[in-house]
């Protein structure tokens, strides 16, 4: 299979030239939600963070409880009214705001990213402090400055599990991949080269990695990728988290595809309401060899 993978405007486009001669043309709109963001051929396909809302994540809820009953004490009968009738929650104000500026962090990072690729200048890291705490650790870390440091203790959130030896090789940015068997599509931020060996890698702002949902993620995205003819030499998959308030860093690598992949095709079923045709064996099977 032949891949070209193109940018114009606001649109992502990887053209799937198979041996057979037909074409699939995948196009991800990144600006776009819903229906519009992925299609392959002109059909709409389900993105994978959708498919993944399905699974409950009770840490969520607890934090937006916490926001709620913090952003009631100073506040009167009448403005918490306010609140409920127009469902102004804390949670989706925090969330607004942190949204804004992980969407510029991962900017940024493409940016960086791509100019490493296509070996043109690197650019300076964004003025802004906010974004410099984010991503200076980041840098730090892809160029070696960063060693691995063990968890200290399950709540511990400034660990890292793997550490290039001297810098990342950066092989790919923003790639997007579509499962044609499951219909669903996704896209990853960067498949990146560490000592030799090859990793998908998705990084993140949020306030801690909790669970295993980012790693039901990647390991999507690694079916789809293999399903699509590229490398089947990857590895691991690597989320890079840097928080918002400055010394907040953590690199976790995860090494079993075949779990997490499960895990997703079992949301994928629910998400479908069951109708879908996969049984326990196609699971098995699948994560042994996803194309």
């Amino acid at each position: 299979m032949q891949i070209i993978k193109t940018e114009r405007d606001d649109v992502i486009e990887t053209k799937m030239i198979h041996d057979n001669g037909e074409v699939d043309i995948l196009e991800f709109r990144p600006k776009e939600g819903g229906k519009k963001r992925y299609l392959l051929n002109g059909k709409s396909v389900t993105g994978v963070t959708t498919i993944l809302g399905v699974v409950a994540k009770p840490q969520v809820t607890e934090w937006a409880i916490k926001l709620a009953y913090e952003d009631c004490l100073d506040k009167d009968r009448y403005e918490i009214e306010r609140i409920l009738e127009n469902k102004d929650w804390a949670s989706k104000r925090v969330s607004g705001e942190a949204m804004e500026i992980g969407t510029q962090a991962h900017a940024w990072v493409e940016e960086y990213a791509k100019a490493h690729i296509k070996c043109k200048p690197i650019p300076a890291l964004p003025d802004d402090k906010d974004l410099h705490q984010i991503l200076q650790p980041f840098v730090d870390w892809c160029n070696g400055r960063k060693p691995v440091t063990l968890k200290k203790n399950s709540y511990d959130k400034n660990s890292i599990n793997i550490a290039p030896t001297n810098h990342v090789k950066f092989l790919e940015s923003e790639m997007s991949a579509v499962n044609k068997k499951y219909f669903y599509a996704g896209s990853f931020d960067l498949l990146l080269e560490i000592d030799g060996k090859k990793f998908m890698c998705d990084f993140k702002t949020s306030s801690g990695i909790y669970g295993d949902s980012y790693f039901h993620q990647c390991a999507a995205y690694w079916g789809a990728w293999n399903s699509m003819g590229y490398d089947h030499d990857i590895v691991g998959a690597i989320v890079i988290r840097s928080g918002k308030k400055g010394n907040d860093f953590e690199v976790d690598a995860r090494y079993d595809f075949d779990k997490h992949y499960k895990a997703f095709l079992a949301a994928l079923v629910i998400y479908k309401k069951g109708q879908i045709d996969i049984n326990i064996e196609d699971i098995y099977e699948d994560t042994k060899n996803p194309i």
